[in-house]
């Protein structure tokens, strides 16, 4: 290998691991300093939300036993007995033994029940205990008033415990009170907690520590140890805050979290610690300290060795590779050359086009318009049909009402000829009467000559009566042909305005598709329109990237003369000359 490439390559490149391996050591060392502080702070604020969650989760439960045993019959008929003055020994242990089953399968660590008055009958933990009244306790009162509760409660056989009481009905009658009872003073209960955290647990009755995961120099647990911290007990204990702090416990540096635990009337009673030891964390992340800074040497002992290996490798592929970039810049000035001459005959071929495009464009807008403006006036031929139409129809109704009419009229001259034909019935009869009354006179003479001559004038009129009743019946048989003929004109009349409505309907039906095909004719000459629009914009596109084509060209020229230096380079540094 050119002994110039290994001088030029390796100095460097062992003076960089060097520093690099500087740089690990104090990188690793700073960045573990600050893990260590980062990760306490992290691990405390993760349990202290897991223990919060935890006590939330713990009451409920305990809060669901109380219920689930304050509704088992079982109990509400034992405490009934109570109520009524039937319990018995035999009862009472009958009861203790249904308890200690019940205490068992839900997990509780005791049981006490209740009569009406607050009488205790039984306490599980203390059985041989019983017939004391507890009503001076908040949570027997409440559970008597039909009210459920929980709450943190000190006893004299239980320094501090969860309590849940629920009232016990018989018959809808309330019959007492029943409370579930967990112990915070033992070992299982912190163990429990600790497992779930991942952390220390401590449980206190005011500042005095009941059950504790921490042990002493002697390995025991830190169990009767007070607490002696003003400013915890002020924010825990009398203002009944959560609290954060870094204290230390038995030697041992802690970051702790207290959380209050409260009575039935809220008043903080107790406090529920949950801490990590800072030794613990530091040794940890020195732990992680060394190997990280035992990865990273190794790491870069390896660097080297491949930076050795690499450069007695290095020589032959920079010459191929520089060979190499040689012959393909020299195809690339002959591709470029060829892109762009292309790319300019394809833009003077896409500015043609684009102009032929824009005249086509033109007319078919032209084009467009006419349809429209044809569409437009279909429209106004429809609507002056349609008015005509209405117009036909308006006289169809009033030749109707003519024709109605005249069959009114002709009723009613058949009935005057009814009533001449009665006229001319009385003047014939009238007549027989005047011949009858001359008769009569001419046989009486003389005596009879007055009368007879009024029977020949009522005989006159009875005639000129007949005669009138005949002009008259011919006038009203006149009147009432012509009635039938003009009823006959009138028929034909209608006959033709409804046939011309039907025809200016069907040319308002032929008009009315006229002016939708040529809606039609419209809409597609303007998606005609908008595609050549589209082709248009696409033209200028086209054009517009065959100019940058061959502004692409000219760059890759460019960057073909920027190989040809990099050759140079290349030669230079494994040869040492250009």
């Amino acid at each position: 290998m050119n002994k110039s490439l290994k001088i030029r390559i390796i100095i460097p490149m062992v003076s960089i691991l060097a520093a690099a391996v500087v740089i690990i050591v104090v990188y690793v060392t700073a960045a573990v300093s600050s893990l260590a502080s980062d990760l306490t702070e992290e691990r405390i604020l993760i349990a202290s939300k897991a223990a919060e969650d935890k006590l939330k989760n713990f009451e409920t439960q305990t809060l669901m036993i109380s219920r689930a045993a304050a509704g088992n019959l079982t109990l509400a008929s034992h405490v009934n007995d109570w109520n009524a003055g039937a319990g018995t020994e035999q009862k009472r242990q009958e009861l203790l033994q249904y308890l200690s089953e019940a205490a068992e399968e839900m997990g509780a660590d005791s049981f006490v029940v209740h009569d009406a008055e607050g009488r205790v009958i039984l306490r599980l933990h203390s059985p041989e205990v019983y017939g004391d009244s507890e009503l001076h306790r908040p949570f027997v009162v409440s559970a008597l008033r039909g009210e459920s509760s929980s709450s943190y409660v000190s006893t004299d056989s239980m320094p501090l415990g969860l309590v849940s009481t629920e009232p016990i009905y018989y018959n809808d009658e309330l019959a007492g009170a029943v409370s579930a009872m967990f112990f915070l003073h033992t070992d299982e209960f912190v163990d429990s907690f600790a497992e779930v955290l991942n952390a220390a647990v401590s449980v206190y009755y005011k500042n005095t520590c009941i059950a504790t995961t921490l042990l002493t120099d002697s390995s025991r647990r830190a169990v009767g140890t007070d607490l002696n911290d003003e400013q915890i007990l002020d924010s825990v204990l009398k203002k009944g805050q959560s609290s954060k702090t870094e204290t230390v416990l038995h030697g041992d540096p802690v970051t702790a979290y207290y959380i209050p635990l409260r009575d039935s009337s809220g008043t903080p009673v107790g406090m529920f610690f949950v801490g990590f030891s800072n030794r613990q964390t530091v040794s940890e992340t020195r732990y992680l300290q060394t190997v990280l800074i035992i990865i990273g040497i190794a790491a870069i002992s390896a660097g080297a060795g491949l930076a050795v290996y690499i450069s007695s490798r290095i020589a032959r592929p920079l010459i191929t590779s520089a060979v190499s970039l040689h012959r393909i810049s020299g195809m690339l000035e002959d591709a470029v050359a060829q892109v762009n001459d292309s790319a300019l005959v394809i833009a003077d071929s896409s500015s043609a086009q684009a102009a032929s495009v824009e005249q086509t464009s033109a007319a078919v807008n032209e084009t467009s318009s006419m349809t429209a403006h044809n569409a437009e006036n279909a429209q106004t031929a429809s609507k002056l049909t349609a008015d005509a139409l209405s117009v036909v129809d308006e006289a169809g109704k009033h030749m109707m009402k003519m024709m109605d009419t005249m069959d009114e009229l002709k009723i009613s001259s058949d009935s005057m000829s009814k009533i001449i034909k009665t006229i001319e019935d009385i003047a014939f009869q009238t007549n027989l009467l005047a011949l009858n009354a001359t008769v009569e006179s001419a046989r009486a003479g003389e005596a009879g000559k007055s009368f007879s001559v009024v029977a020949e004038e009522v005989r006159n009129l009875s005639q000129k009566s007949a005669r009138s009743a005949a002009d008259t019946t011919e006038i009203i048989d006149k009147n009432i042909q012509l009635t039938y003929t003009a009823r006959d004109e009138a028929e034909a009349v209608l006959r033709l305005a409804e046939k011309n409505a039907r025809q200016i309907n069907d040319l308002n039906t032929l008009i009315e598709e006229v002016s939708a095909a040529s809606a039609e004719q419209a809409e597609g000459a303007k998606q005609i329109n908008g595609a050549i629009t589209q082709i248009e914009k696409s033209t200028q596109s086209n054009a517009a990237t065959s100019e940058e084509s061959a502004a692409s060209a000219a760059i890759l020229k460019d960057l073909v003369m920027e190989l040809e230096k990099i050759y140079h380079d290349m030669n230079l540094v494994v040869y040492g000359v250009e």
